[in-house]
């Protein structure tokens, strides 16, 4: 029985891309804002994918290339808000069958929600990665000679799309096949078979993760004791010196699948050695602790970052931008920016005297010397075109701060950097000047012809 757009909890997967998911995406969305009219927009999104399951192709999404610690950038995708919340719609039918072929004893990345009291698709990120690290510390007391860290180069990259929609179909309750279909549809239609699977949002990455499984089950026929996060390995063994037999046999197999391991990162050693390597940036968990709204505590804010905490991150990536304003710890600010001007505006609704967000911008404008340097970045930023990603992060970061004493050569910015440029936040108690639910892509949204 072909597949019914009606099938497809839209509402749900509205409300998780706005209030979640979209944290994730690589730049933000053009406004933020409370919203309320789900219901009244399902009629479209279900027409939306009414088309995707007829067989039209969806429009190419809008690209940015995000620079990674190493130097290199990555091609980050920003499709409109309603092809995101179809995907999305489409990984919430698959949700449950994916989380149960994941092995929840060694794989900590993308965990599925099980909790029906949080409005979220994954389990926090921030609080699964340490529990990945706490994993690795347990393992060590009991096996502390050694330590194989590895991960894959490009692993989304290389995973094969014909393998992927396949693996996803097996999957898949039969009740869920229009969701593969849908799927195939869009992520099968975004720039080509070479890309792999696209980097879009955590929608993407917790079917990208569960995919990852059959590399897990590569290392399974060699080492029994291991743990992952995404695709970074961490692998337990009695001797260096068997590790290093069961790693080569693992690389082998790995190519042969079409994965090859990042041998700049492989790392061989002991417990003390790794202990002695770690280093920890805490998030501190506010949710109800800050304003106790059902708002708050139904959406995913049970890690963001405190204000100070947070001013932290922003001078460490602003005084070391090749290190750290990228596509790890500059998205993950990005994201904990746009949940604290959320907050901040259920804080006016709710009529509190503050919210986080007066806290940060209080110590940011204390800053003097950091907003000088954030300045120069941004007016050096500004007109090279490898450095878009940045232009917009400082913009989005510091606001008028930067970009007021900036003047904007037309001819040699790009039209989002222009925009982001002349961008400004308005506070808490803004509101919506469009419905942010929208078929138009990244440029369109923002009014930029194309």
């Amino acid at each position: 029985m072909p597949a019914s757009p009606q099938d497809f909890p839209v509402q749900l997967a509205s409300r998780l891309v706005l209030d979640s998911i979209s944290y994730s995406n690589p730049l933000p969305p053009w406004q933020d804002g409370i919203y309320s009219g789900f219901a009244a927009r399902a009629p479209a999104i279900q027409a939306h994918i009414g088309k995707y399951l007829a067989g039209s192709k969806p429009l190419e999404p809008y690209a940015v290339l995000v620079p990674k610690k190493s130097g290199a950038r990555k091609r980050w995708l920003m499709p409109s808000v309603m092809d995101q919340v179809a995907m999305q719609a489409a990984a919430c039918m698959l949700g449950e069958s994916l989380a149960d072929r994941t092995d929840a004893q060694r794989v900590f990345s993308y965990r599925y929600n099980r909790d029906p009291s949080l409005l979220q698709f994954c389990a926090s990120q921030v609080s699964s990665w340490q529990s990945f690290q706490n994993a690795t510390k347990k393992r060590l007391t009991t096996c502390p000679d050694c330590i194989l860290q590895f991960d894959l180069q490009a692993a989304f990259q290389s995973i094969k799309r014909d393998a992927f929609f396949d693996f996803l179909k097996k999957a898949a309750p039969a009740k869920a096949a229009g969701a593969v279909d849908l799927l195939r549809q869009m992520l099968g239609n975004y720039g080509t078979p070479a890309d792999g699977l696209p980097l879009i949002n955590d929608t993407v990455f917790f079917l990208g993760n569960a995919y990852l499984g059959v590399v897990d089950d590569i290392v399974k026929r060699y080492v029994p004791d291991f743990i992952r996060f995404v695709d970074d390995y961490r692998v337990f063994g009695a001797s260096r010196q068997k590790l290093e037999t069961n790693f080569s046999n693992i690389s082998k197999d790995l190519q042969a699948a079409g994965f090859t391991v990042n041998m700049d990162k492989v790392k061989l050693g002991s417990a003390n050695e790794y202990l002695e390597a770690v280093s920890q940036v805490g998030a501190v968990k506010t949710g109800e602790g800050i304003l106790g709204t059902r708002y708050i505590s139904a959406a995913i804010f049970n890690d963001v970052l405190s204000p100070a905490g947070l001013v932290e991150l922003v001078q460490q990536a602003v005084e070391n931008p090749d290190e750290r304003m990228n596509e790890g710890l500059g998205r993950l600010i990005l994201g904990a920016i746009r949940r604290m001007r959320l907050n901040a505006e259920v804080a006016a609704l709710k009529n509190y005297p503050e919210s986080p967000l007066n806290q940060f911008d209080a110590a940011l404008d204390e800053e003097g010397e950091l907003l000088e340097k954030a300045r120069k970045l941004f007016e050096r930023y500004v007109v090279d075109k490898d450095e878009e990603w940045r232009a917009v992060w400082l913009a989005y970061v510091f606001t008028e701060r930067v970009t007021k004493k900036t003047k904007i050569p037309a001819n040699k910015v790009s039209p989002v950097v222009r925009k982001w440029a002349s961008f400004v936040y308005f506070g808490p108690g803004s509101t919506l000047t469009s419905d942010p639910i929208s078929e138009l892509g990244y440029l369109e949204q923002a009014g930029i012809k194309t």
